[in-house]
């Protein structure tokens, strides 16, 4: 007997369908995070100049 063919396509950050191969390079470790992954995301503008903002802040601060 077969196993179900999976009808989905892989997600960054939600799922993967990891084959037998892949699984034994890995050492026939099955934590999700080592097939999964994390979705990536580029931060917001306001977050990429929050730093410099920060720093300027505290600069004020200790003059």
């Amino acid at each position: 007997m077969r196993p179900p063919v999976l009808d989905h396509d892989d997600e960054p950050g939600f799922r993967y369908s990891a084959h037998l191969a892949t699984a034994r390079e890995h050492g026939y470790a099955l934590t999700p995070g080592r097939y999964v992954g994390t979705a990536r995301q580029e931060p917001p503008p306001a977050l990429r100049e929050r730093p410099a903002s920060l720093m300027k802040n505290l600069y004020t601060i200790f003059d």
